[in-house]
């Protein structure tokens, strides 16, 4: 999986380094791009560091990596044992959640004869146990780039996930005087898989999505999303293409296809609490979003586990598609509190627009 991201993602670096544009700050043309060859590609294709669970970076990452001195400047450990020190938290968490909450219990008659509240609340505990186990398998992942100094840059380059420094002429004029490094902060934030943190406080689908499995999803935004000429149609495609990228299993689609449904209601529910500015009110409005992101990613995320379209039907069936009439119910509610608090932009924030 990561090595179709890899390359693919290596051709659109070089053919991007052709016709760059005129300012390029990101660095579009720069050394890497000259004479890659074939061991050059091998190397890059198949290095053990985010191989197997990610996270995937550019070609020119791997290369600062070997010839930028940033990897021998930079000291790994403070930012290997923090994520370790949380690694070790998702083990309990993980173990736990698994004793009492396993995922294939709901495939089982004796789930079926719980009560309909149990069975249809299973889910939110079911997630927490597979987020621990991603949050595990990512961070180590993250651990293993760090300790070989992969994606090492200085903060002042302004790394972000995925692309690496997004001002990248400073990068390299950091590298005449590599000796000047030892006073430069440096950080990881290229090869960050995902923000913990963020994830679990923020109150939408959307910013869950892209800081979920951050890498990944920068290839997705800048080499499909972006890309796609009719715009109506950007999200669900690039959806559907991410489902057909983790396998051809129906789970992932019926997973990942759905996910508009409950962006309907979303999309509006944050612009309400974009525009309110009374704390009571808005922390409502936050409070809503992040049960329907919870939700959602709860209720969709049983489809990517169980992954067999008739296993996907029969839990359906057994929560009588509840989360599906949770969108559709908070879909309408977001369109009749449309009607009454709606605020419109005036004639002046149209024009600054």
């Amino acid at each position: 999986m990561i090595l179709t991201l890899k390359l693919s993602g290596l051709a659109f670096e070089l053919n991007a380094s052709i016709n760059p544009p005129v300012d390029d700050l990101e660095g579009v043309r720069n050394e890497a791009m000259k004479n890659v060859g074939f061991l050059d590609v091998f190397h890059y294709g198949f290095g053990y560091m985010g191989l197997l669970t990610g996270p995937y970076y550019r070609y020119r990452t791997y290369w600062d990596h070997l010839y930028r001195p940033f990897s021998k400047v930079v000291d790994p450990w403070p930012f290997t044992l923090y994520k370790l020190k949380q690694v070790a938290c998702f083990l309990v968490l993980f173990f736990i959640m698994d004793y009492y909450y396993p995922t294939r219990y709901i495939l089982t008659e004796e789930y079926a004869e719980r009560s309909f509240l149990y069975r249809h609340f299973y889910m939110y505990p079911t997630f927490v146990l597979f987020r621990a186990r991603m949050y595990i398998g990512m961070s180590l992942a993250e651990c293993g780039c760090q300790m070989a100094g992969l994606g090492a840059y200085p903060t002042r380059c302004k790394p972000i996930q995925g692309l690496g420094p997004k001002d990248y002429k400073t990068t390299e004029e950091l590298c005449k005087t590599p000796e000047k490094l030892e006073n430069e902060e440096l950080d990881f934030e290229t090869v960050y898989n995902m923000n913990v943190w963020k994830l679990e406080k923020c109150n939408s689908t959307r910013t869950a999505m892209k800081i979920w499995n951050n890498c990944v999803q920068y290839w997705f935004g800048v080499y499909i999303y972006k890309r796609l000429p009719i715009k109506s149609m950007r999200a669900v495609l690039t959806l559907l293409l991410s489902a057909i990228w983790h396998g051809w299993s129906a789970g992932y689609v019926v997973c990942f296809c759905q996910i508009p449904l409950f962006m309907l209601s979303e999309d509006i529910f944050i612009k309400f609490y974009q525009q309110t500015e009374n704390s009571i009110a808005k922390k409502l409005w936050y409070l809503l979003g992040w049960y329907e992101k919870t939700t959602c990613m709860a209720y969709l995320g049983m489809s990517f586990l169980l992954l067999d379209f008739k296993e996907n039907l029969v839990y359906y069936k057994l929560v009588h598609f509840s989360g599906h009439i949770i969108a559709l119910v908070l879909y309408i509610v977001a369109l009749y509190c449309k009607l009454y608090i709606w605020k419109k932009p005036t004639g002046d924030k149209i024009k600054d627009k």
